[in-house]
């Protein structure tokens, strides 16, 4: 591969990217509905890192880019619409500011996932870098038809809202055909030479 030093020592051998190397960066498109915020966040986080790739060292930024739709359709658990509050200060004496989960959901659903996943990330000189490649969209539109062509993996809900899971994975029916089925037209057999 380009890019990619080979280090043989002693009996050990690895493939070590070089100084700057980064690699392909993949679109990833990941829809949030019915996605609980904490699992989705440590998912986003390790795209984000890179972890996923083969050629990853912590000091490289090699993550990809990650795209959020639906993000006013996430999930908590428990009563942490009601309990959980997130803070943050205005430099001002007596400036501290909280908001309820379920206030800031109906203001700005893209900070929930996004503090989540800012959380989650090592907390180092990177961080920076791996949240602006972080997209996050309250709805499925979003701008980035052109970077998801041909380069993009998609990560659905794991059940449709409202249903629940089956022992933890669902059930899924093969379709049933409706009505007669045509048949292809009869080729004429072919007669070798």
């Amino acid at each position: 591969m380009p890019g990619l030093q080979v280090w043989a020592g002693g009996i050990s051998r690895a493939v070590r990217p070089k100084q700057g190397y980064v690699g392909p960066r993949i679109w990833h498109l990941i829809d949030a509905r019915a996605r609980v915020v904490g699992k989705l966040a440590s998912s986003i986080a390790t795209l984000l890192v890179g972890k996923h790739k083969p050629t990853y060292v912590p000091r490289f930024d090699c993550g990809d880019h990650v795209i959020v739709v639906n993000a006013k359709d996430v999930v908590f658990t428990g009563r942490k619409w009601e309990q959980k509050e997130y803070h943050h200060h205005t430099g001002w004496p007596g400036g501290l500011r909280t908001i309820r989960a379920k206030d800031l959901l109906a203001k700005f659903p893209e900070r929930i996932i996004g503090r989540a996943v800012r959380g989650m990330l090592p907390k180092n000189l990177l961080r920076k870098q791996r949240m602006m490649r972080l997209h996050v969209y309250p709805e499925a539109d979003h701008p980035h038809d052109a970077q998801l062509i041909g380069s993009y993996r998609a990560y659905g809900p794991r059940w449709p809202l409202g249903s629940k899971p089956e022992r933890w994975c669902p059930r899924v029916e093969p379709p049933v055909p409706q009505g007669p089925q045509p048949l292809a037209p009869a080729q004429p057999p072919t007669q070798p030479p």
